[in-house]
């Protein structure tokens, strides 16, 4: 945790405020280019973000280390004529757009991959690898706290979060009556809904096929991305992910 002076905190938060009027300011330029140019009602429209950002929530600050509700409650907007207006409240995952997407196009759908449109049910989200720069970070900043080498699985079922800890140390949360996640319930493992939840969470973990690096070819090596000349180190340096060499 981090603690930041009151006029900084509010210098971040004004700064995010105004990325997101940016943003807001780009997706209406956006409809405005469709719609002039005929296509706005051929076109899925869809709206999401990866993650959201700490801004001083359980005392965090950025986008890593965290599975509470301000990383993994994203927007996810979308727009057809073929769909109803309105607002979806269970819970979901951006898991299911790409399977939407490709049924909306009219194309093969890969058996098992899930819809937005099924049946609402348990939603998981993971963060199997916090960062893998944590040695060299560790090493400039040995005083970090022990936590930022965690590794995360949420299962949501309505208002229920488990908040799974590689430490075996799981949080259970009451979303309904604490948005903020600031009080864990007592003993998560002892609770009905934190085992039934937990039991199922070690079975998803358990059922997920991880890349294996083994069955890569030369063709599917990535480029070095950060190397100077390369076209996608200016992308990243304007998104703000490469400072200096």
């Amino acid at each position: 945790q981090v603690e930041v002076p009151p006029a900084d905190r509010e210098a971040i938060a004004g700064v995010y405020d105004a990325t997101l009027r940016d943003l807001d300011d780009a997706t209406a330029a956006l409809v405005a280019g469709l719609r002039s140019r005929g296509v706005l009602d051929d076109t899925w429209l869809v709206i999401v973000s990866d993650h959201g950002e700490h801004l001083g929530e359980n005392g965090l600050w950025d986008h890593r280390w965290s599975l509470y509700e301000p990383l993994v409650h994203v927007p996810l907007i979308l727009r057809h004529p073929s769909l109803e207006a309105g607002r979806f409240a269970p819970p979901t995952s951006t898991r299911g757009l790409f399977g939407t997407l490709l049924e909306a196009a009219g194309a093969p759908v890969p058996e098992g991959a899930p819809r937005l449109t099924d049946p609402p049910g348990l939603v998981h989200t993971s963060l199997v690898q916090p960062t893998p720069r944590l040695p060299s970070i560790r090493e400039a900043w040995p005083d970090l706290p022990a936590r930022w080498g965690e590794r995360y699985h949420a299962v949501y079922d309505g208002d229920w979060k488990l908040l799974r800890v590689s430490t075996g140390k799981h949080r259970l949360y009451d979303l309904a009556t604490d948005p903020g996640e600031t009080t864990p319930r007592v003993d998560a493992d002892a609770k009905p809904v934190g085992k039934r939840l937990n039991a199922v969470g070690k079975r998803w973990q358990d059922a997920l096929t991880l890349p294996d690096p083994a069955l890569r070819t030369e063709a599917d090596q990535p480029a070095n991305a950060l190397a100077p000349g390369d076209p996608a180190r200016k992308q990243l340096e304007l998104l703000g992910y490469v400072e200096g060499e």
